[in-house]
Order: C-alpha cells, then sequence, then structure tokens
C-alpha cells in the first residue's frame, strides 16, 4: 500500500522494503501442503515489484507496470484460497 501510494521519485524505499520481504517469504520453512502457496505468493509479490520498478523507469512504461501489479496483485490473492485449501485439508 506504501508502495502504490508513494510518488515516483519516492519509490526505492518502499520497493526494497518489499524486495526484503520477498526473499524473507522464499526463506520460510512451509509444510508440504503450503510450499506450493509460498512459491505463488513469492511470483505475486515478484510481479508487484517489477511492476514498481518499470513505473519508477518512465512514463512510456505505465501501462505494462499497471499490469504487472495488477497482475501480481491476483496472484496473492489466489495465495489466500491456496492457504485456506491447506487448512481445511489439516482439519
Amino acid at each position: 500500500r506504501l508502495a502504490g501510494s508513494a510518488s515516483r521519485i519516492s519509490l526505492p524505499g518502499p520497493v526494497k522494503t518489499m524486495q526484503d520481504i520477498r526473499r524473507e517469504t522464499e526463506q520460510i520453512k512451509v509444510t508440504k501442503c503450503m510450499e506450493s502457496a509460498r512459491t505463488t505468493l513469492a511470483q505475486g509479490m515478484s510481479l508487484q515489484i517489477d511492476g514498481f520498478l518499470l513505473f519508477m523507469q518512465g512514463i512510456e512504461n505505465e501501462n505494462l507496470a499497471s499490469e504487472s501489479i495488477k497482475d501480481g496483485t491476483a496472484t496473492v490473492v489466489k495465495t489466500i484460497d491456496m492457504i485456506e485449501s491447506c487448512k481445511a485439508s489439516v482439519q
């Protein structure tokens, strides 16, 4: 949210934080069932990060940036269903 509301010039800090969080996410130890959810979450985060990087590069990349951020958000949302499915299989 912070990156989405930041000006182009203010994005490097929030994007670095997003990259750090993605790296931490990739390293988290999870159960077998949650492995694909973790991978999908990291992929969605990468799409969002890539979108913000494109946006920072300039106006000619704004449409591409917007699509990447939107696709990343959809992928992250998909992760919620995957997590719920794993929770249901344990109960």
